[in-house]
This record gives C-alpha cells, structure tokens and sequence, in this order.
C-alpha cells in the first residue's frame, strides 16, 4: 500500500450504506432553524446561471442539515480565474471553494488537510480515492497531506477524430488506419466533390483549437507537443526529433489546402459553419460533438453522418491517444477552508454526495421528477430529455445542478443516456488505446516561480515559430535552430524539473 494511502479505519466499511445525518454536527454556527451554513465559492455558468435554490442544492440541505450558499465566480474563464486570484489573495476565503484541481494546490496553506476528516467522517470519499492508485498521487499535495476533493469519471474518452460518412461512401473510402491512409482520404475530400455543388471548396480538415486542433497528429509520432512521459522520463515535445518530422507533415497539408489555412485565426462560429456549410468533412473534438453536428446536418443534409475514426497512425507507433478525461477531474475540484467552522459538516455532506444514494441524487436527481427507475436503473423523464423550455438535455440537467463541475461521483449511466448511438460508439472504440495521462505534477512555490518565469516566454516563441513551420514562412531547415533557442531559453532547466517532481510523484 503506498504510504499516501489513507489510513484504513473501521468506518469504511460502511461505505456503501452511509447516509448524510448533520444536524448539529457543525463545530461553528448554526442558522436559526438549526442548520449549518456553508459558504461556498463556484464558477457561474452562463448557459444554466447557478442558484441557491437549485434542486440538488436544496435536497443537500434538507438531507444534510446545512445551508449551501454560493458566492458566484463569474462563467468567463478569465474572469473567474481573476475572482478566484483575488479571493486567495484576501483574508475572507468561504468554506468551500469550488475551482481547478491544479489551481487549488497552488494554495494548499490556506486549505485544510483532509486526511483525518476523510478517515473519521468520509468513509464513501475514502473507498471512492483509494480504488485507483492514480486518483491518490493525483490528490496528494508534496507534504503528502490531501488537500482536495475531485469529480470522479468512469470516462476517459475526450477528443476523438470524427468524419463525414456519407462523404466516405461516397467517395468509396474505407476508414483510415495510417497515416498515409488518412492523408489519401482527406485528398479525396478535397477533389471528390463530396458535397455534390460541382466546386472545389472543400476544406477536409478542420478545428476551432488555432495550433493545438492540429497538433493532435503528433501522436501518429509517438509524441505530444509539449510535456509526455517516455521509458520513465518526461520530455517535451517541441524539441524532440520527431517534431520536425510532424511539422514537415503538417506543412505538407497546409500547402495542399488539406487543413484549414484559416486555422490561425478561425473562432467557433467559423468552425461551425465549416461544416453547417458542407465544407468540411473531418474534425478531431468532443466526442459528443459527434451528436451536436449530426443534429445540425439532420436539419440541413438528412443523409449527412459523422462517424468516429481511430487514431492514424505509422510505421511501429502503436494506435493510441493521449485526449482523454482523468478519473479524479482537473474542473470541478474542491478544498475546506483552514478557517472554515464547519470542516465536519462539509465533509459530511460531500461524503453523502459520494454514497450511492448521494450518487443518485447528484447524476439523476429526484425520482419521479427528473428520472423514474427501469429494470433496476435510473431513466431520465422528459423534465431532462425533453425539456419544455427547449433546452438541451445536457443544460437542463445544469440547471437542476445535476452533474455539475464539483466532487461528486459520475455515473456512467448518466453518460448512457446522453450520448447517441454514433457517439456512445465512439467513446468505447477509444477507451481501449487511451494512453495513460500526463500525471498532475506537485512543485515547490519556488520551483513553480521559477518554471512560470521560463515558460511564459518559452511557450510564446514555441507557439510563434510552429505557426510558421506549419504555414511555410519559417523553412523546416531552421528546426534545428529552433530547438536551440528553446534550450537557450531554459527548456532543459524546466524538464530537470519537472522530472524531479515525476520521481516523488512515483514514489508517493
């Protein structure tokens, strides 16, 4: 067992039967009918504006004797990072705060260990970490104290290659396994008149990501763009040898006008029109984006499809992936207060929101209203599936706070549910090549300070000069040169780093 396990206590046997009993048992103040407040800061969402009074949050309250009150963070990224920035600056942190996994362990001084309230109190959060050995290292802080809490996936597929099927047949293309295959399907794209108007204007390729929506081809190499564990060591991408040869392959499919030329400076509504417009035929994104699109040509192109696409790959690669969700969530992640009155109560309550009746409230939400069980499993009611306000599936569960970015347990039933055939297909024809994920590395205040102060300018010039290998303004015969200002820079200095703090990551 490693040593940053928690300590296994008698409670945990009760795991699977814990309710939430917490009248009383806050150690701070109670409200006037007993209950016990707890201030809470969360991200906003602008697409189902958070609420107190937001069925999930009311439900934790009568069931758990506390009172839930939100201190918004405004739904911009940039904006809440600002408010959660100005919030750890001040002297007035709430209870709970509610933010990114790695964000939260910038700060563990201000937050309480967990250890010992998770071993006396949480026996569902215990049971929840300790069944992956990941999730552990993961939550571990470099004192080898827990500090957060997490969303707990069962998924792991993220991003996936998705293209028109309609077109494929069409064009009498079967799917594309290396790369060298999938480059001739994109050719065919681009000269097959797949859309059927008589004019050259497709564009095969195409993303909303500027830079990054391309780079995803680098793992055809055996490598990402920036940090990847490799035989035990962490390297970085940019400045490996075999980036000269993605880079050479990727200037190859700007100049054939196989990838979007405009990828630069595309924005989202661009994006989507690419394919609303019958232009482009091949994507790598959510994979349930697979259904957001398939909806959107059912309207305009009955028989237009998309359909998931393996990786390509070449020469002794292995078909694999790095795009995938963490089982503990970066988003969504919380910590206690070291100030907080009320440690007890809060972890009482998240560790109701982890038992299997907290699961069920916090996926499905009240049965009867938004879910009626079938067969033994819980089935959403038209509240969810249907909603009269028209809302999607997926935001009118938001606005129950269902399923929201906070700790809690996802059940893969929930995702089930809300993905189509197509794109339920999808994710489990990608879970068996998922590569394991870079690992959430813990650094020093100083170590981090000095890592920022590299990168910031090392990231702008990666960013700049691969923009110029891929579109041509910068020769491939500079690579070399490249890789050399990046070291002048200080890339190496960081990657000591950062494999220092893989090795205690291990060791934990």
């Amino acid at each position: 067992m490693k040593k940053t396990m928690l300590k296994r206590s008698a409670a945990a046997l009760l795991a699977g039967a814990m309710v939430c009993t917490l009248a009383a048992c806050g150690d701070g103040t109670q409200t006037a009918d007993g209950k016990v407040p707890i201030k809470m800061f969360i991200t906003d969402r602008s697409d189902a504006p958070m609420s107190n009074d937001m069925m999930v949050f009311q439900q934790l309250n009568e069931k758990c004797g506390v009172d839930i009150q939100l201190e918004l963070a405004p739904s911009a990224s940039a904006d809440a990072k600002e408010r959660f920035n100005l919030l750890m600056a001040s002297d007035e942190i709430p209870d709970v705060v509610v933010y990114k996994l790695d964000e939260l362990n910038k700060y563990t001084k201000a937050f309480a260990p967990l250890n010992d309230l998770i071993d006396q109190h949480a026996p569902n959060i215990k049971k929840a970490i300790e069944e992956d050995e990941t999730t552990v290292r993961d939550l571990t802080a470099l004192d080898g104290n827990i500090y957060t809490l997490a969303k707990i996936s069962p998924v792991k597929t993220a991003n996936v290659y998705f293209a028109r099927k309609d077109w494929m047949d069409k064009l009498g293309i079967e799917e594309p396994k290396t790369l060298d295959e999938f480059y001739n399907m994109l050719v065919k794209f681009r000269d097959g008149d797949p859309n059927g108007n008589g004019e050259k204007d497709e564009i095969p390729y195409t993303t909303r990501s500027k830079k990054s929506g391309l780079m995803n081809f680098a793992e055809a190499f055996g490598i990402r763009e920036e940090y990847f564990v490799e035989d035990g060591t962490v390297k970085y991408g940019a400045i490996d040898p075999r980036m000269k040869d993605v880079l050479t392959f990727l200037n190859k499919m700007y100049t054939e006008k196989l990838v979007d030329t405009e990828y630069p400076t595309l924005d989202n509504k661009q994006w989507q029109a690419r394919v609303t417009n019958e232009q482009s035929g091949v994507l790598h994104d959510w994979v349930s984006r697979i259904d957001f699109f398939n909806q959107l040509l059912e309207k305009t192109n009955p028989e237009g499809k998309f359909t998931a696409l393996l990786p390509p790959t070449q020469g002794d690669v292995p078909v694999g992936t790095w795009y995938q969700m963490t089982r503990a969530r970066d988003d969504g992640a919380a910590a206690i207060s070291k100030a907080s009155k009320n440690k007890e109560a809060v972890i009482k309550m998240f560790d109701y929101i982890f038992s299997d009746e907290g699961m069920l409230l916090t996926n499905f939400g009240l049965e009867g209203d938004t879910y009626t069980m079938e067969s033994g499993d819980p089935v959403y009611t038209d509240k969810i599936l249907k909603n009269s306000d028209g809302k999607a599936p997926q935001i009118a569960l938001y606005s129950e706070a269902l399923t929201i970015d906070w700790p809690m347990v996802q059940d893969m039933r929930y995702e089930k549910q809300l993905l189509s055939p197509e794109a339920g297909a999808a994710r489990d024809k990608y879970e068996p090549i998922i590569r394991k994920s870079f690992p959430k590395l813990k650094f020093t205040d100083a170590e981090r300070s000095e890592i920022s102060a590299k990168m910031g300018d090392i990231t702008t010039y990666k960013d700049e000069m691969m923009d110029k290998f891929i579109t041509g303004t910068e020769p491939i015969s500079n690579f070399d040169n490249f890789v050399q200002q990046l070291k002048t820079m200080g890339i190496d200095e960081v990657l000591g780093k950062y494999n220092s703090a893989y090795q205690k990551y291990l060791s934990n």
